[in-house]
């Protein structure tokens, strides 16, 4: 799992850190796209703070994280052979 998103001196991302047998290592990539879902991607955002981004990436409103809703879904799929009604 990816802990924080590393940032140049631009202030473009230039990869990511994660945990591997408990050492911390790091991902070089071109392109770092934040897709986690409600919960990890501010929590990706949070701790991904540098001496540019104090409060985390994006965070410049101090919002991130913060109202948070989250919708479930909970659904069944199945193939009937007869038509329903």
């Amino acid at each position: 799992m990816v802990g924080r998103i590393v940032m140049g001196d631009d202030g473009r991302a230039t990869g990511i850190e994660y945990l591997r047998e408990g050492r911390w290592r790091f991902q070089r990539s071109r392109h770092v796209v934040v897709a986690s879902y409600a919960i990890d991607t501010p929590r990706l955002l949070l701790m991904s703070s540098t001496q540019r981004f104090p409060d985390g990436l994006a965070n410049r409103s101090g919002l991130v994280g913060k109202n948070l809703m989250v919708q479930l879904n909970q659904a069944v799929w199945d193939t009937i052979a007869e038509e329903v009604r």
